[in-house]
């Protein structure tokens, strides 16, 4: 199937999430914790891997902290490649984007893990900026290639 015809006056939009999932990435894989949030609306919702559901953004920094980074975090280290499906679906000021990530993490106790994952985001625009309202990962546990390294 043809992908659809963007408006012209969606490209704009369009460019502008793109620059956000790609900010998005090159932070989470540099863990610049700040410069994440930095994206996300203060009120956001995070669906976890590990089926946890986190709101807010101090919510979020707590996860972070509990994950990647305290003193009894699970991981090490996390790198992540988001490849979207499609253009993100407008609805006014909001949109929803989907697709796949390719995952790479270091576990505390040495495990090493590559793991394919599927994510969905919602995001919404307040005044000019877009930002990330809500954020669901997961993955197929029942048909992934994960295993140990």
């Amino acid at each position: 199937m043809a992908p659809a015809a963007v408006a012209s006056g969606d490209e704009a939009t369009h460019q502008a999430l793109r620059a956000i999932k790609q900010d998005m990435e090159d932070a989470l894989n540099k863990q610049d914790l700040d410069r994440l949030l930095s994206h996300l609306h203060p009120d956001v919702v995070f669906s976890t891997m590990n089926n946890d559901v986190r709101v807010g953004k101090d919510a979020i920094r707590a996860y972070y902290a509990e994950m990647l980074g305290g003193p009894n975090s699970v991981v090490k280290k996390v790198t992540a490649k988001f490849d979207v499906d499609a253009l993100t679906r407008l609805y006014g000021n909001s949109g929803v984007a989907y697709g796949s990530s390719l995952d790479h993490y270091i576990l505390n106790d040495g495990t090493d893990l590559v793991v394919n994952g599927r994510w969905t985001c919602t995001l919404v625009k307040e005044g000019d900026r877009w930002l990330i309202a809500a954020f669901h990962y997961s993955t197929n546990v029942f048909d992934n290639p994960c295993s140990p390294r």
